[in-house]
């Protein structure tokens, strides 16, 4: 019996599996290789998708909001509070990770993600330090205290 893997969707289609459509998008602008979208939403459900891109995501907001994250199958519960989004906690999901999101808090969840295509990262690390290869991990941190 084979296991059945999420789907590898595009930016631009999983950006299309939440309620409401971004505030803000870069999609329909010239960009080549990075995106960005500004989302607002109530309740989330996303399910368990690969996206094509990696995704960089910053919350905004004031609000404590619980969320469960499916993380390549596994679930792991998460909680921003108040003091998450003024010392400057960041998430990063590489392309092809597998994950799903819900949110069981009544409070609108607001955030920003970023795009960057793999093939676009890989050219600037290797122009910049020489990298062949470059791979992004799962990052889930406070950039300062």
């Amino acid at each position: 019996m084979t296991e059945k893997r999420p789907s590898e969707i595009d930016h631009l289609d999983s950006a299309k599996l939440l309620s409401n459509p971004p505030v803000l998008a870069s999609f329909q602008s010239c960009w080549k290789n990075i995106h960005l979208a500004h989302f607002r939403q109530p309740l989330i459900y996303l399910p368990e998708v690969a996206t094509l891109q990696h995704i960089i995501i910053i919350p905004l907001g004031h609000k404590a909001v619980d969320l469960e994250f499916i993380l390549d199958g596994r679930k792991q519960k998460t909680s921003y509070q108040e003091k998450d989004y003024s010392s400057g906690f960041i998430e990063v999901f590489p392309a092809s990770l597998p994950y799903g999101l819900s949110s069981n808090s009544t409070a609108v969840m607001e955030w920003i993600q970023f795009y960057l295509e793999p093939k676009f990262l890989a050219q600037v690390a290797h122009e910049c330090v020489k990298l062949e290869h470059v791979d992004l991990a799962l990052i889930q941190k406070k950039l300062m205290s």
